[in-house]
């Protein structure tokens, strides 16, 4: 056999070594592995190419064995003057045809065929066992997986239902990123906002914005992310976009760093929201790829993946969806509640902006006590409310220029109670209600309408009976001008633990200078005047 200079071919040491040392125990002796390429190659020791058979009378012979025994996949003996040769195809070893070679000499042939035929055998069943080995990993790691993404999916569901106005579109995505990135095997997932730009009429003209939340690494500059959006959104718009060996393509060039990516729209009906795109999958649960060779999209972005990517963003819609109706009635709400507070004011001019500033300074009170952002919005609008009983008062009562009798005064006393009456069948503003029925209990127990006393009184009751009371010491009335400063914090504190609790007075001081500036810069709202109708 001749030796000629080729190109090293390697082959995995380690198998071949496992093969080598299954031989030796079957036939008690050392074999040569040949491989098939364009000519018969012998391996060495360590798995490189160093001859090649020629065409040469006895390499022609020995080709021919080998041949034999690559086409039928079975051990092959041939007789020669020294001995028996044997050739043992080994196919799990690499794609191309591998023998195995021996020559013993003396051995009788067919003993030798029926001890490779036991031996193919049990190679053969160990490579079965492997490969079932491979895929029961390979099963397994696809029920983690669908766990995993169902427990993402029903935690995101979860989210949604519990989610409120607060909890806004970027408030949930910040969220929802960081769980769904390793699900995806991405080094990066990026929401891109979308940004709507004034057109011609009442059109809008929809843009590609900047990233607005950001998991994993940031393996490309921002700007890249919102130019690669742009240069596949019109394909984005028709079903997801998936690139997969991305950095051999020519518009690899322009986004240097991205390997792989998908870009999934998000959309609410027929409005862009944003994008959300994942960039480079990794093999981060260090998966031997070369012990699965059937896997080879593993490393690869796929339909599962934009499957995924796609039902988290309709979810992130939905949200979004979710919380513009929110919004939308909470409009509404707060709307209403300033009709109601103008139909007040139109009864009483010398009230006007009473139960604003009363909200302002409830709120201020609220968030000096350290009170949540919802807790504070929702005083401001019991605060606007808390007269709202007033439109059960009669006008001459309400508006009378001199001191009260005491059947009158019975009769302003009395709207708590209608407040409570007017407001207790709108389920959406029942929050309201524990402050319009208490604004005017006292911390001693002789306010009324329920003579409560202490902690008894609920928090919106005490907060405003503070605020409703410096108001309506400073500002002018009809049969009164407002007090002077320095008397309402007077009595404000004499009061304290008496008429107002005491924490909530304390509190009130601490705010004083923002109070001061609020009623200081209070401008009334302007009610709008119709205009004639114009008739031609």
């Amino acid at each position: 056999m001749a030796a000629n200079a080729t190109s090293p071919i390697r082959f995995d040491q380690q198998t071949l070594a496992g093969i080598q040392a299954s031989l030796f125990e079957t036939f008690n002796g050392d074999f040569q592995f040949w491989f098939r390429a364009d000519h018969w190659h012998r391996l060495t020791n360590d798995g490189v190419s160093d001859h090649v058979l020629s065409e040469a009378k006895d390499d022609a012979e020995f080709s021919k064995l080998l041949d034999s025994a690559a086409q039928t996949k079975h051990a092959v003996t041939a007789e020669t003057v020294s001995g028996t040769l044997l050739a043992v195809p080994i196919p799990r070893a690499s794609r191309k045809a591998l023998v195995a070679v021996r020559k013993f000499a003396g051995e009788n042939s067919r003993w030798l065929q029926k001890l490779a035929d036991f031996f193919q055998r049990d190679i053969q069943s160990q490579a079965e066992l492997v490969s079932l080995r491979h895929e029961n990993q390979a099963f397994l790691r696809q029920v983690t997986n669908d766990f995993e993404e169902l427990t993402f999916l029903r935690s995101m569901a979860e989210l949604l239902e519990i989610s409120e106005l607060s909890f806004d579109f970027t408030a949930m995505a910040e969220t929802v990123l960081p769980t769904l990135k390793p699900l995806l095997e991405a080094d990066g997932l990026i929401l891109i906002a979308a940004e709507k730009h004034a057109a011609e009429g009442d059109e809008f003209d929809v843009q590609v914005g900047s990233p607005i939340v950001w998991a994993g690494a940031r393996c490309i500059e921002p700007r890249d992310c919102q130019r690669l959006v742009e240069r596949y959104r019109a394909q984005c718009e028709i079903q997801p976009v998936v690139k997969n060996n991305f950095e051999g393509t020519a518009e690899a060039q322009d986004f240097p760093g991205v390997s792989s990516f998908i870009i999934v729209p998000i959309v609410n009906g027929a409005e862009f929201i944003g994008w959300l795109l994942a960039l480079n999958r990794n093999n981060e649960r260090n998966i031997n790829i070369e012990e699965l060779p059937w896997e080879v999209s593993y490393l690869e972005f796929g339909t599962h993946e934009a499957t995924l990517m796609s039902s988290s963003a309709a979810i992130l819609a939905t949200h979004a969806r979710n919380v513009e109706l929110f919004r939308e009635r909470e409009e509404l709400l707060v709307s209403m509640v300033r009709a109601l507070v103008s139909a007040i004011e139109a009864k009483d001019e010398y009230t006007r902006g009473h139960s604003e500033r009363v909200a302002l300074y409830g709120k201020r009170l609220a968030e000096e006590l350290g009170l949540g952002e919802d807790y504070c919005e929702r005083l401001y609008l019991t605060g606007l409310l808390h007269d709202v009983g007033k439109i059960g008062v009669r006008d001459a009562v309400l508006r009378k220029p001199d001191a009260l009798t005491d059947d009158e005064f019975e009769e302003i006393k009395q709207h708590p109670d209608k407040g409570w009456s007017i407001l207790q069948d709108l389920e959406p503003l029942n929050y309201v209600l524990p402050g319009v029925l208490h604004h005017h209990e006292s911390h001693n127990g002789r306010g009324y309408p329920d003579g409560l006393a202490g902690d008894r009184i609920p928090l919106d009751g005490r907060i405003l009976a503070v605020a409703d009371a410096f108001d309506a010491m400073t500002s002018d009335r009809p049969y009164r001008n407002g007090m002077p400063l320095a008397k309402a914090e007077a009595i404000l504190k004499d009061g304290a633990g008496k008429q107002w609790d005491p924490e909530m007075i304390d509190a009130f001081f601490r705010a004083m200078p923002d109070i001061l500036e609020i009623k200081k810069t209070y401008q009334p709202r302007v009610q709008p005047l119709r205009q004639p109708a114009q008739f031609a």
